[in-house]
């Protein structure tokens, strides 16, 4: 997980990462990584955006070494046009488009309140993407995931 303050970059490396569930569970998940931003090793499969749509190239331009020749980037950003901004830094065939009805509130330093729940849809701009293996680890990881030709 890319973090803007290493304070809380620390403190997920140091304490995992705990979500605070709107049935009143806890889970807490050691195995998530902190790094802070433009310093994350890599690269990794995938990358999910989930800034301000504003702060989308920002970004990605300090976090390029996460992105290889393979990575699929994601978009799971409100508002139109992400998807065209991501590709100005990789092939259009390797963006992901997608929404979420899942919703979470940042308490700091690795705790989130996870506050809506619901499916998670994905498409991409490129007909016949087969974006299976992200429908997998999402349902793998209790996402809800449903892929559509008309995001």
């Amino acid at each position: 997980m890319l973090c803007r303050r290493k304070s809380v970059a620390d403190a997920i490396e140091r304490d995992g990462l705990t979500v605070f569930e709107p049935d009143g569970s806890v889970g807490c998940y050691m195995t998530v990584h902190g790094c802070l931003s433009g310093e994350c090793p890599g690269p990794v499969d995938l990358a999910i955006i989930i800034v301000k749509a504003s702060d989308t190239a920002t970004a990605i331009e300090a976090n390029l070494n996460i992105i290889g020749d393979k990575t699929l980037v994601m978009t799971l950003q409100n508002g139109g046009g992400n998807d065209r901004i991501i590709a100005r830094y990789v092939p259009m065939e390797r963006v992901v488009i997608g929404t979420t009805k899942h919703n979470s509130v940042n308490l700091d330093n690795g705790n989130i309140r996870h506050s809506g729940s619901g499916d998670t849809c994905i498409g991409s701009n490129v007909p016949d993407a087969d974006l299976s293996g992200i429908v997998r680890l999402f349902e793998e990881a209790g996402l809800a995931t449903v892929v559509s030709d008309d995001i």
